[in-house]
């Protein structure tokens, strides 16, 4: 019995059935915080259980696809069911919490106001503004700022900050534009773009960080445009790791172009 009934929820969820899930939340409150793997993102070989109202919040397919590639599919309706019927709106799943993956402002709002924290921390991605700025989404970003989310979070782990995902995720051609807009709004909201991260731990995209400011760290891995806008963000051309070095000593070290090279 137990297997059918997660069957008929699974296919209460893709159907939208609210009435349906409404009579079985009546009889088990539990399914509210229900997890499956049927949730995650269908074209990935190894797939993960993902609580329902993070499939709700995000739509399918989950995380693995851009949200520029794929219109997700949302229910608000359904969001609002679950959380009146006990689903934690801090869930956490794999690919990050409810509000992390959101980009819907009635949606994120009614979370917060139900106890979701804009500013919780996730160890697979970071804390909200992070997925924003590693999905390269700047109106996620902007909507997240505006409901009281704070860009300048530090990550526990290894020091960086958001200015670090920001230089190390390098874009596509296509993404481009709206990954400078990233860089203009987080030195808007007054993120500090001279922040050294830790020494000997891990960065999340790229090497091992040496106290590297996001410039070292875009010096090594990014594109001109991206070094060009964290210039004009702040990020100094001057300031130096623990190694001493400086972006562009970082720069002749591993490799890059002169055309890199000369812009530091």
């Amino acid at each position: 019995m137990r297997f059918d009934k997660e069957k008929q929820w699974i296919g209460a969820v893709y159907a939208e059935d609210l009435v349906l899930m409404a009579e079985m939340l009546a009889e088990d409150p539990s399914l509210a915080n229900f997890s499956h793997e049927a949730f995650d993102d269908p074209y990935r070989e190894g797939r993960f259980p993902v609580y329902t109202l993070s499939f709700a919040v995000g739509g399918p397919p989950q995380q693995q696809i851009d949200w520029r590639q794929v219109e997700r599919k949302t229910n608000f309706d359904m969001v609002k069911l679950l959380v009146e019927a006990g689903a934690d709106p801090n869930i956490e799943n794999v690919h990050g919490r409810p509000l992390c993956i959101c980009r819907e402002e009635r949606m994120a709002r009614y979370l917060i106001d139900h106890g979701g924290d804009i500013n919780r921390w996730h160890d697979n991605g970071g804390a909200p503004v992070y997925f924003a700025v590693w999905q390269i989404d700047p109106n996620r970003l902007k909507m997240q700022i505006r409901l009281g989310a704070d860009p300048g979070q530090i990550n526990p782990h290894n020091g960086s900050s958001a200015f670090h995902s920001a230089a190390e995720v390098r874009p596509g051609d296509e993404q481009v534009a709206d990954h400078l807009e990233i860089i203009h709004v987080l030195k808007e909201a007054g993120l500090d773009p001279n922040h050294r991260a830790g020494v000997g731990v891990q960065s999340d995209w790229g090497p091992v960080y040496q106290g590297d400011a996001p410039l070292h760290m875009a010096a090594q891995l990014n594109r001109p445009e991206v070094i060009e806008a964290l210039i004009t963000a702040g990020c100094s051309r001057s300031q130096t790791n623990a190694a001493d070095e400086t972006p562009r000593e970082t720069a002749r070290r591993v490799g890059r172009g002169e055309d890199i090279v000369r812009m530091l």
